[in-house]
C-alpha cells in the first residue's frame, strides 16, 4: 500500500509542477498573442479558423444584444468578450489540461486586466457543459454562450 501511495504522490506532484510551469509561462504573453494564434487553428475546413468562428459569433451576439436592449456599456463589454472569448484555447495550461477551458480563460482575463464581467462571460460561454448542467448567470455569458452555439449549429448544417 505504501508503494501505491508513494507512486500516486509522485504523479500528483509532477502534474502540479506542470500546472505551475504552464501558469507561469502563459503569463509571459498577452491576450492578443493567444488570440492571433486562433487564426491558425481550423474550426472546420469549410468554415475557417477558430478566430473566424469568434468573429461570426460576435456578430450574432451583437444582434441578440440589440434585441434585448443592451445599453452602450453592456454592448461594449459584449464586444470585448466576443473579441477574446476563445483565447485560452491557445494557452499552455488549457493545451495540457483541456478541462480548464473557460475556467483559465476567466482567470487569465482578470490577470491581464479585463473587467470581471468580460472574464465571467469567457467562462460562462461554455455553459451548459452537459444536459442539466449549470447555465450562465450573467447576461453577457448567456448571450455569448447562445451566439457561440448558434454559429456552430447553423454553420454545421450548411456544410456539405
Amino acid at each position: 500500500m505504501d508503494n501505491v501511495i508513494a507512486g500516486n504522490e509522485k504523479v500528483l506532484v509532477a502534474r502540479l509542477e506542470d500546472a505551475l510551469f504552464f501558469y507561469q509561462e502563459d503569463q509571459k504573453h498577452d491576450i492578443d498573442y493567444y488570440n492571433e494564434k486562433l487564426t491558425r487553428v481550423s474550426f472546420h475546413a469549410k468554415l475557417g479558423s477558430v478566430y473566424d468562428h469568434t468573429l461570426r459569433a460576435t456578430v450574432i451576439a451583437r444582434l441578440i444584444a440589440n434585441d434585448l436592449n443592451f445599453d452602450d456599456g453592456q454592448q461594449a463589454l459584449l464586444e470585448r468578450a466576443g473579441a477574446i472569448y476563445k483565447f485560452d484555447l491557445m494557452t499552455g495550461m488549457v493545451g495540457e489540461f483541456d478541462e480548464l477551458q473557460g475556467i483559465m480563460g476567466e482567470k487569465y482575463a482578470l490577470i491581464f486586466g479585463e473587467t470581471p464581467e468580460v472574464a465571467q462571460a469567457i467562462r460562462e460561454h461554455y455553459m451548459p457543459i452537459s444536459a442539466g448542467g449549470a447555465l450562465p448567470e450573467s447576461d453577457l455569458g448567456k448571450v455569448l454562450a447562445l451566439a457561440d452555439k448558434l454559429d456552430t449549429i447553423c454553420h454545421s448544417l450548411l456544410v456539405k
